[in-house]
């Protein structure tokens, strides 16, 4: 059985932290501390395809992450906070 991450995973993976580290990361506790919600930071996450995913491309979403990769996506190990 091969469990290679093919290219376009890795990219996505990669395209997951950065996000994390640069636009989540710094800001997160702040916006915890104030209760509120980071809708300029969603806003950028769905501009760029992070948010929707596993949903069809008719209703907005990449549509083409199944199960497997979506958990591999969520539960990173190396950035289990992402």
């Amino acid at each position: 059985m091969d469990v290679t991450v093919p290219f376009e995973q890795r990219a996505m993976l990669e395209e997951i932290r950065r996000f994390g580290e640069n636009e989540i990361g710094p800001v997160a506790d702040e916006f915890d501390r104030a209760e509120e919600y980071p809708a300029a930071i969603m806003d950028e996450a769905a501009e760029i395809g992070l948010l929707g995913s596993r949903f069809p491309v008719e209703y907005g979403g990449a549509g083409d992450v199944d199960d497997f990769d979506a958990q591999r996506f969520y539960r990173d190990k190396d950035h289990p906070a992402l």
